[in-house]
């Protein structure tokens, strides 16, 4: 399987690996590393029944037959123990104790190749008096914890500007003057679209469709707020496309909204959850990209409108204000319904031949995983041999 080559070894399993996460960095960071630098890549742990084959495109799905979590857990270790020696850059997400028990295991199994970091990691929100990061916020064990982690890795990456401020600001400021920590945005792999059959629509090809996408009902993504809002919005012959898996709880107050609106039942669609090409297809179709979430990590559904040349207007969160530096769209805050409502009347309203110069029709190859990791100066030094 390794045929000589380096290889970059993803060692996560504080929950289960599944089929639609080989998507996100879990599977496109080994992938394009593989592509672009040359490496094997192999997934521990991936436990999707469902996803028959071994590899996602070039990268090696590792799984163990076991269903008891403790004997798992030893089994990884061990397996981890047995490979050190073989791994280029083991690549791990968050900082985490079991990452550190990682780490610790890696080299005393005789690894000598880089450790990877990449930290995943949402802004506190309440920077900086109480980010976690910060030293006087830990207590002891956490200080000791934080003192013996931060100098293992070789390489850390944040996703956002936000992030990156906070941890330059905490007790990790030093890894910016010893560049270990780097700023990298998650991307969007147009192979999705290929392998599910989807073209890209030209901008004037697109539909009078508006779309948001989640876990609906979840009290991250504040679906109740989009309901508040789209109440107050003559959606005229548009429609709304609510896409992904509802909260039980929440079917309560779809109906009520229902009742309440029954004019708009037949242009305000919850489609449940859907398969990955239908998702595409939505993006593809649709102008316009609504978010109404109390809080993203990052928010990858904001990358993927983005580069579907979807309008944006979103709450501020994850990524949002830094993916308008490619496409077009509008931060709003979370609790401000009567903007979201006017902005989104405000567009409805547009004539066809302003809607169609909305959106600046570019390729958005800025916000691709292929050329976020050529050209990532962290990602650059990690692969350096």
């Amino acid at each position: 399987m390794l045929n000589g080559k380096k290889l970059i070894f993803l060692s996560f399993w504080e929950m289960d690996i599944e089929s639609f996460q080989l998507y996100k960095e879990i599977g496109e960071i080994p992938y394009w590393l593989s592509v672009i630098y040359g490496y094997n890549g192999i997934i521990d742990n991936f436990t999707d029944t469902n996803y028959k084959n071994d590899f996602f495109r070039t990268v090696y799905l590792h799984r163990y037959s076991i269903n008891t979590r403790i004997l798992k857990n030893i089994c990884i270790y061990c397996y981890l123990f047995y490979m050190a020696r073989s791994i280029d850059i083991l690549f791990l997400l968050h900082i985490s104790p079991e990452n550190l028990l990682r780490m610790i295991i890696y080299r005393l199994g005789g690894g000598k190749g880089k450790i990877y970091v990449k930290l995943d990691m949402s802004p506190s929100g309440v920077f900086p008096k109480k980010s976690p990061l910060f030293w006087e916020n830990m207590d002891i064990k956490r200080r000791l914890f934080h003192r013996i982690f931060k100098n293992m890795p070789d390489i850390y990456t944040v996703e956002t500007k936000k992030a990156y401020r906070e941890i330059s600001a905490s007790y990790y400021a030093d890894l910016v003057k010893s560049e270990k920590l780097y700023l990298m945005p998650n991307g969007f792999d147009p192979n999705i679209l290929t392998e599910n059959n989807v073209e890209k629509r030209n901008i004037s090809e697109k539909e009078k469709i508006i779309i948001t996408v989640g876990r609906i009902g979840t009290y991250q993504k504040n679906t109740e707020l989009l309901l508040k809002i789209l109440e107050d919005v003559d959606l005229k012959n548009w429609k709304v496309y609510i896409v992904g898996p509802i909260e039980s709880l929440f079917r309560d107050k779809i109906n009520e909204f229902y009742s309440l609106n029954p004019a708009k039942k037949d242009s305000i669609i919850f489609t449940g959850n859907v398969s990955q090409k239908d998702l595409y297809e939505y993006y593809n179709k649709s102008r316009i990209f609504i978010l109404t979430s109390r809080h993203e990590s990052y928010g990858f559904v904001l990358a993927e409108a983005a580069y579907m040349n979807n309008y944006i207007i979103s709450t501020d969160t994850g990524i949002a204000k830094e993916l308008l530096e490619y496409t077009s769209g509008t931060v709003i805050e979370s609790k401000n319904e009567k903007n979201y409502a006017e902005e989104l009347q405000r567009i409805i309203n547009l004539p066809d031949n302003e809607l169609n110069n909305l959106v600046p029709e570019t390729d958005k190859k800025e916000i691709t995983w292929e050329w976020i990791l050529r050209n990532n100066d962290g990602i650059k030094k990690l692969c350096k041999a």
